[in-house]
């Protein structure tokens, strides 16, 4: 089940993770305060700089898809890279 609200998913990524909230903005390099504020949803996540959103995202490894509307993970971040769902590749020896 993906947790309801973005305060929720990000408190339950990070304690997937095993992670204080130091842990968490130290890895995302953004201040424990922010992280705070945000788990306790007295800072919106759609009201923080995109950059910052991926940046939480990353030292997740999550997508920012996710933590915004709850959407099951497609991308890892880590390595920048997204596999097409297996209909919408080409056939094996032919080009798109």
């Amino acid at each position: 089940m993906v947790p309801d609200d973005f305060a929720t998913r990000l408190l339950y990524r990070r304690c997937l993770r095993g992670w204080s909230q130091s842990d968490l903005a130290r890895a995302a390099g953004l201040p424990q305060s922010l992280v705070s504020l945000l788990e306790t949803g007295q800072r919106e996540g759609a009201r923080i700089q995109a950059g910052r959103l991926l940046a939480l995202a990353q030292a997740l490894g999550i997508t920012v898809e996710y933590l915004l509307l709850g959407d099951a993970p497609r991308v890892d971040l880590r390595t920048a890279t997204a596999s097409a769902p297996p209909g919408d590749r080409p056939p094996v020896g032919r080009t798109a």
